[in-house]
């Protein structure tokens, strides 16, 4: 059987008529003999002493699995020893031909996991948004200064691979605070929500008059733009509206059977824009709009 098979294949089969398999192997009759051929391959490999476990390995000196060679004892004692000098990684990695990153993981498991004799030195981390009022002075006095923003995070004690665009920026946070902040502003912009009694009637009596909203704006005491005093007067007009021509009332936004038919003889006039035919309802535009394609849809279900 074996003289048929590829030479290979004929080996695997030799070492496996004459391995030792395991009777839980054996008495599988649900196994075909290609299952059991691989089941007893992976029995007897996994038995095999792997390549990196037959390296001696000297008890001293812990296994490294870091890039390129183990680490021997005499280089452990070296790396140990030159950071005791204060050399930093980079020198360290030279003399012993490997490279910084390597060396610095090497250092790091000998002292932190096997407790050998060595201080890792730990720079203290600072996260987003954690910044103090004097933090915020310091940059803004070493920006002043000239200093690069790598040299304000090293200041700072604020490492990352992004220290330098972390400081860029909270100084233009910082920067765009202090240039909108009320004490800096040349006008403090108040924030009305509402309007008096008072001030509601002195605006509808204007408008009433025909008086333009600039000049109402103008002549107001409080600094307020055009948008915000109309806003403000068209909302207290709504919520003091009696009649659906006083404003946007609870009844005038429901619509009867009157403003329906206006709507539908309007719509039904060539050349009425809906500008003209909202400005004759006194609504919005997109709210005649919206009821008019309803309409239409109601009256299409309907027939």
């Amino acid at each position: 059987m074996s003289k048929s098979l590829p030479s290979r294949i004929a080996r695997l089969w030799k070492d496996f008529s004459t391995a030792s398999v395991p009777t839980s192997l054996v008495t599988r009759p649900h196994v075909s003999h290609l299952g059991l051929f691989s089941l007893a391959r992976r029995h007897s490999s996994s038995k095999l002493p792997r390549i990196a476990d037959q390296q001696a390995v000297p008890a001293t000196s812990p296994k490294s699995s870091y890039y390129g060679r183990r680490f021997t004892p005499h280089e452990d004692s070296v790396l140990l020893e030159r950071r005791k000098q204060g050399l930093a990684f980079k020198e360290i990695g030279a003399e012993l031909k490997k490279d910084e990153m390597t060396v610095c993981a090497r250092y790091r498991v000998l002292v932190l996991l096997f407790g050998m004799n060595g201080t890792v030195p730990r720079r203290k981390r600072r996260y987003r948004g954690r910044y103090s009022a004097s933090d915020d002075a310091t940059i803004l006095r070493m920006k002043a200064e000239g200093f690069k923003f790598s040299e304000i995070a090293k200041k700072l004690s604020i490492s990352g691979s992004y220290d330098a665009r972390q400081m860029l920026g909270r100084w233009r946070g910082v920067v765009l605070r202090e240039r909108l902040s009320p004490a800096s502003s040349p006008v403090a912009k108040p924030r009305r929500t509402r309007l008096t009694d008072e001030e509601f009637a002195r605006i509808q009596k204007m408008r009433g008059e025909g008086v333009k909203w600039n000049v109402i704006a103008d002549s107001w005491e409080e600094q307020l733009s055009v948008p915000t005093l109309r806003n403000l007067y068209h909302a207290r007009r709504y919520v003091t509206a009696q009649t659906s021509a006083d404003g946007r009332s609870e009844a005038h936004r429901r619509w009867s059977a009157e403003d329906l038919a206006t709507l539908i003889a309007l719509r039904d006039q060539e050349g009425r824009s809906w500008t003209e035919i909202s400005q004759r309802l006194n609504r919005s535009r997109v709210g005649v709009q919206q009821r008019w394609f309803r309409l239409k849809k109601e009256t299409k279900t309907t027939q």
